[in-house]
């Protein structure tokens, strides 16, 4: 998933998802048109699967505090960061793509 959203920033925004390179226009292709942050929920999943083989309390706590520190990112510092970046063209993305969790049943009907 990272190197397929780096070559989607780089093709389409002609930018990195580095903070310091940033890209220059708004990425919405790939995985971009299901969830507004699916490097994020990729890392989540993978840390519940971990919690699920490993059953252990500890990594399932860390796990809740990840989701909730980049939950909070991106609603407090991601998503403000990105309105002033891209205008018009991310609150209409904001409207139509969730933050994490896909909505299961517009993919279904799109195909």
């Amino acid at each position: 998933m990272t190197f397929w959203t780096i070559f989607l920033f780089k093709k389409f925004g002609k930018g990195t998802p580095n903070p310091t390179i940033p890209p220059k226009a708004l990425v919405t292709e790939g995985p971009y048109k299901i969830v507004r942050n699916p490097m994020a929920l990729g890392g989540a999943i993978l840390l519940f699967g971990e919690v699920a083989i490993y059953y252990s309390l500890s990594l399932l706590l860390l796990t809740i505090l990840y989701v909730i520190i980049i939950y909070l990112n991106a609603m407090f510092v991601e998503e403000p960061e990105l309105k002033k970046r891209f205008g018009h063209s991310y609150d209409q993305y904001l409207k139509e793509v969730p933050r994490f969790f896909p909505n299961i049943f517009k993919i279904i009907h799109t195909k």
